[in-house]
């Protein structure tokens, strides 16, 4: 014989997840910054007047060569050249999965602190700028204690934009809008970003490697990559969550118990 026993479901509210799209003004912000980029390019490319003024900067930053000043440029030279860059991603991309136990957010971190470097090479073929070194003012470039002596010797047409300008900004602008999105330290790793970027552009003029058109360049060409990049990433993930809804509506019933 079957005994009957009276079950009621209870009603349920849910909310409903809906994908939210995020403002476009990142979007609209960092492809402005790369058109302006490529007319910078496109202007220095075309007006050797202008690399001529750019060259009397360096040399005038050339004159203030100093032990004291040596040292940290050629540290930052090699912290953010192309072998010290990839480490440095490698290691804070480590250190997010294990701080912050998500591989998908260390990825996503990888990708924003490396796409600067990445557009910045693409750059650097488009426009193909020869280095101060190359612009025939400065003959004995390669001689110590000449008229310009650069304490390194990188030579070739990719000074724009600057690759150390570009990976900075990017690592700068990843740990601010990834690693520590949420944290009220983000604005204080922006300032002290923007002042770790001003050095390294600096660097890049007084090592006589760069113009400042390249390091202006190489932070715009970053920073508006990064901007697109880190709104596609967010119009991917952000969900908000609508007004409730009553999932559904069911009656008591009568199930057999045997």
């Amino acid at each position: 014989m079957s005994v009957y026993s009276e079950v009621e479901a209870s009603d349920e509210l849910v909310q409903a997840p809906v994908r939210v799209i995020p403002s476009k003004i990142p979007l609209i912000s960092g492809l402005v910054l790369i058109a302006l980029t490529a007319i910078i390019g496109m202007v220095v490319r075309h007006s050797s007047g202008m690399l001529q003024s750019e060259y009397r900067l360096d040399q005038w930053l050339n004159e203030f060569f100093a032990p004291t000043l040596n040292g940290p440029a050629l540290f930052l030279n090699a912290v953010f050249g192309p072998i010290g860059a990839v480490l440095l991603l490698l290691v804070i991309s480590a250190a997010v999965w294990l701080g912050r136990h998500s591989l998908r957010l260390a990825i996503r971190f990888l990708v924003t602190g490396g796409i600067g470097w990445v557009m910045a090479a693409v750059f650097k073929i488009i426009f193909q700028e020869p280095r101060p070194a190359l612009l025939g003012l400065c003959p004995d470039v390669f001689e110590f204690g000449a008229m310009c002596p650069w304490l390194i010797s990188e030579t070739g047409t990719d000074a724009f934009p600057s690759g150390h300008t570009a990976i900075t900004t990017s690592l700068v602008l990843a740990v601010a809008l990834v690693a520590m999105r949420h944290s009220p330290a983000r604005i204080a790793v922006l300032w002290g970003g923007s002042l770790l970027i001003i050095a390294v552009a600096l660097s890049r003029m007084y090592l006589g490697v760069h113009y400042l058109t390249d390091v202006i360049g190489g932070a715009l060409i970053a920073t508006g990559t990064v901007l697109i990049l880190d709104w596609f990433w967010e119009r991917k993930d952000s969900v908000a969550y609508s007004s409730p809804k009553r999932a559904s509506t069911t009656h008591p019933k009568l199930v057999p118990v045997n």
